[in-house]
């Protein structure tokens, strides 16, 4: 996924180098509330118990002891004297596509916050106290329930109403209020209107304000096996919806057609989650970097760009596949295509651990002018620009743009989405072509390599449909 989404976007130069996470933008406006709904009547706190992705068939599940290792490595980052308070209501991140939900149950919990916790609902509060050797873990929850603890192992789980009271509490002797402010690169702190209010009483109080996102980022660029599994599960998904989109292709067909079949396909595979709005972009529209109308029909004999997704259990997949509506690619479509694949996997093949993401780049730049300067496209690299201007990679994970560190070397338990394509406004042709790598202590291993992608590989499926 580009740079790209109604609410969220990465700046171009935290996605080509990595520096930055996630955090978009815009952020949409939510209730900063953290209070029961106006009837009174607290609805259950949603947890992560059930091994089954939101009922369907896939399971998902993480160790038991997940969330509190994550904790427990937090703990040890943080100074003596502090406070954690973090909120659950998500206001940066991905934006789901699902009518029959409201915003934050599309929009889920805060990832740092469910990283922490394993708690799903948007209206909860985590409470984090660390003096000397030891810390006090507490949750507060719209409805108290032996679930919480049995997920979160805290202990300590209290109704969203105390939370207030014990705040008050913990700010008596206390140095440092960390709060999760996003990602700083951004040079824009985000916060909820309850997140504020905590952060001007621990001013009041002199307390030093400090943010947390980028520790949980540094946590969070390395995955654990669990947690690539769970990614691999979403790949799967999302190769469903995908085989479904080109099984029906052909010339004429609605955009819009193609993106209920992709939400049908991964509905049924076992997830009704996508981790962002799909782009179905066919002809000229595969052009515009954030095009997502997905209302027009597919020019006869043009392309079809599909930038797409499935989430399962939190954790997102991202791949583009582009496809010729009608199975068939031209001799110019095939030629444009090869270059971007033969990119994308030379960029691929340099994935190991040490290597400098700036060498990625570099690879991609490197090729793409070589060849476009070889076709005649281009006559110097300096032009390159006017046909690939976007990110070459970000991070996956509990965030389509997942959050990282700021180690611009590969490591391995990294996951990203590599992304390469060549738009051409004067042919109406746009190419993309976007895969999951996992980075491992021997190399790489592409994730989402049962995904057809070469010229014959998808001719020929195509013509079986």
């Amino acid at each position: 996924m580009i740079l790209k989404r109604k609410i969220f976007r990465l700046p171009i130069l935290a996605s080509m180098l990595l520096l930055g996470g996630c955090v978009g933008e815009e952020t949409k406006e939510q209730a900063g509330s953290v209070s029961k709904p106006e009837n009174g009547e607290a609805k259950p706190t949603e947890v992560t118990e059930d091994p089954k992705d939101d009922n369907k068939s896939i399971a998902v599940s993480l160790p038991e002891d997940f969330f509190q290792k994550n904790r427990s490595n937090l703990i040890e980052k943080m100074e003596d004297g502090s406070i954690l308070v973090l909120f659950s209501e998500r206001i940066y991140g991905t934006e789901v596509k699902n009518n029959d939900m409201t915003d934050k149950e599309k929009l889920g919990a805060a990832r740092n916050f469910y990283y922490l916790t394993g708690i799903k609902d948007s209206e909860s509060v985590l409470m984090i106290k660390k003096d000397g050797s030891t810390a006090e873990e507490k949750i507060f929850v719209p409805a108290k329930s032996e679930k919480v603890t049995k997920v979160s192992k805290i202990e300590e789980v209290q109704e969203i109403e105390k939370f207030q009271e014990v705040f008050d509490t913990a700010l008596e002797g206390s140095k440092i209020l960390y709060v999760d402010a996003g990602d700083p690169m951004l040079m824009e702190s985000v916060s909820t209107e309850e997140q504020k209010k905590a952060e001007s009483q621990a001013k009041a109080q002199n307390l030093e304000i400090k943010n947390i996102f980028p520790v949980l980022g540094e946590m969070r660029s390395i995955k654990t096996g669990q947690e690539i599994e769970i990614i691999k599960s979403s790949i799967a998904v999302t190769k469903e919806g995908i085989d479904s989109m080109m099984k029906i292709s052909k010339n004429g067909i609605e955009e819009s057609v193609l993106e209920d079949t992709f939400f049908n396909a991964i509905s049924k595979a076992g997830t009704d989650r996508t981790s962002f709005d799909s782009i179905i972009a066919s002809g000229e529209n595969a052009i515009e970097a954030h095009y997502m109308e997905n209302d027009d029909a597919a020019p006869e004999d043009g392309l079809i760009l599909t930038d797409v997704g499935a989430e399962v259990g939190y954790y997102s997949a991202d791949i583009t596949r582009t496809f010729p509506a009608d199975g068939t690619f031209s001799d110019r479509q095939k030629e444009l295509y090869n270059i971007v694949l033969k990119a994308q996997e030379e960029v691929i093949n340099q994935m190991k651990p040490g290597t400098d993401l700036g060498v990625l780049f570099e690879t991609a730049n490197n090729i793409l002018s070589e060849e476009l300067i070889k076709i005649g496209l281009i006559n110097d690299a300096s032009e390159l620009s006017n046909y690939f201007a976007h990110g070459l990679f970000h991070p996956i994970g509990l965030d389509v743009h997942d959050v990282s560190g700021y180690n611009t070397t590969l490591e391995p338990g990294m996951v990203f989405a590599i992304e390469p394509g060549l738009y051409i406004p004067e042919e109406k042709i746009g190419i993309r072509i976007e895969d999951n790598v996992l980075v491992t202590e021997e190399g790489h291993i592409v994730l989402s390599k049962e995904i057809i992608k070469t010229v014959d590989e998808i001719e020929e499926f195509m013509k079986k449909k």
